[in-house]
């Protein structure tokens, strides 16, 4: 079972990359979304997601989610923390077929540490937790200065 945690961030990249490629963003469900790869010490992650949106609908009209209107895809999001630019930070791919997102995943976690049978998450886990420590003191220490 992959190590589920909510990166309310990298959601809103998610949510801000489906506005600007004409995707109603905000109404999107965000399904799944999971650390897939992680290169060291910990600048570099890979997530992927699935989510649900819709299209055509406009905010006001109030739409089922099984209709016509909604959509599912498959996601995958390339972030890298040292660009303080959101156009070189954060890379987002979406994909029709878990094949195709599968594809997208493994050509991107090249050279990474990445979750299989064989991985033990404890070493992944350590390194977020630290690249996320040591993002959170270095925003603090711009701030105070």
């Amino acid at each position: 079972m992959p190590i589920s945690f909510k990166n309310r961030v990298t959601e809103k990249d998610i949510r801000d990359w489906l506005n600007v490629h004409g995707f109603v963003g905000r109404t999107a469900k965000i399904h799944d979304l999971d650390l897939y790869a992680i290169k060291r010490p910990g600048w570099v992650q890979v997530f992927e997601f699935r989510t649900s949106f819709r299209i055509d609908a406009s905010d006001d009209q109030e739409i089922e989610a099984d209709s016509d209107s909604w959509h599912v895809r498959f996601g995958v999001v390339l972030d890298d923390e040292r660009n303080r630019t959101q156009e070189l930070r954060t890379q987002i791919w979406m994909f029709d077929t878990q094949s195709q997102q599968q594809l997208k995943l493994d050509d991107v976690s090249q050279g990474m540490l990445t979750r299989n049978a064989e991985t033990n998450w404890l070493p992944l886990l350590w390194i977020a937790i630290t690249a996320i420590i040591f993002v959170m003191i270095v925003a603090i220490a711009s701030w105070i200065t």
